[in-house]
């Protein structure tokens, strides 16, 4: 069930990051103190050699159980972490395409060239923000910070005490990091190859805009400004809708305009723990905190 953006921008429904899984301690333990082999050990009268194997099994079973209760019972902090263990995941549409042919449609065609013309002047942006998962009810925001170098193709982005790198459309994290699904901030920093875009309807934005669809993608043009306010990526799993509003001035930014709020639309699917629907995170840049630097 995919949430709405108001008319302002803001994203009408929201969660927060589920915690660790419960567990049953007492039942643990009942099953161990109940077991046959300590019952076997107590109404032994005398040791002897079968015992004494009777209570190593037992105490083995024993060590084993609470190993498991240990790792399942680490604080969620741990587990929201993940391991020390790097894990890549490719998302494609977070590279701008490397070939730049015309639409068939002259005003759509316009229209990509300049957004195109317009991400080409942001050479590099360094950005503070504020990033907000809204799950099944309103989440906390976290402190984040973005480094996009266009030149080279590659980012980093901390999220709390988490971090990632962004090569192209690869994005490296701890194993169990969820800093993939915050990768896709990078999407207002994307290019589009215009060939293939024919004008369409049915934005997402429920503004008025000038709409363009390919077979992956729709992207959402201001009527009046021709400025990039939504796009819409059809993924492996499931479709992603962003949503770039809030255009402002950045120091360094030479007169550029960059949306200060991106709002995204996540399948279930690519969360990385299970969910039955999607969620949307949020993005808020403190332009005063955050600076563009130009191409030369």
């Amino acid at each position: 069930m995919w949430q709405t953006i108001g008319s302002d921008g803001e994203l009408l429904a929201g969660g927060s990051l589920p915690s660790g899984k419960p567990v049953i301690r007492r039942r643990v333990i009942a099953s161990l103190l109940s077991s046959g082999a300590f019952e076997i050990v107590m109404n032994t009268d005398r040791p002897n050699l079968a015992s004494m194997i009777i209570v190593s099994a037992g105490l083995l079973v024993l060590a084993g159980y609470l190993a498991l209760w240990m790792m399942a019972e680490a604080p969620p902090s741990q587990a929201d972490t993940g391991s020390s263990e790097g894990k890549t995941w490719e998302i494609l549409a977070l590279a701008s395409p490397t070939r730049y042919e015309a639409a068939a449609d002259a005003a759509i065609d316009k229209l990509i060239k300049q957004h195109n013309a317009r991400q080409e002047r942001l050479a590099k942006a360094k950005l503070r923000a504020q990033c907000t998962w809204n799950l099944d009810m309103p989440g906390e925001p976290r402190a984040m910070t973005i480094a996009f170098d266009r030149a080279k193709g590659k980012a980093s982005m901390t999220c709390g005490k988490e971090s990632c790198e962004i090569d192209g459309d690869k994005v490296t994290a701890n194993s169990g990091s969820a800093m993939s699904v915050d990768a896709l901030y990078l999407l207002m920093f994307r290019k589009f190859n215009a060939k293939g875009f024919a004008p369409g309807q049915g934005g997402e934005s429920g503004k008025r805009t000038v709409v363009a669809k390919s077979e992956t993608e729709m992207l959402e043009f201001d009527e009046q400004s021709g400025r990039l306010v939504g796009a819409t990526f059809r993924m492996k799993a499931g479709t992603v809708v962003v949503a770039l509003l809030d255009y402002r001035e950045l120091p360094g930014g030479a007169g550029e305009l960059v949306p200060t709020t991106v709002s995204v639309l996540v399948p279930a699917e690519m969360f990385p723990f299970e969910r039955t629907r999607g969620g949307s995170i949020v993005l808020k840049v403190d332009a005063a905190g955050s600076e563009i630097r130009g191409a030369p």
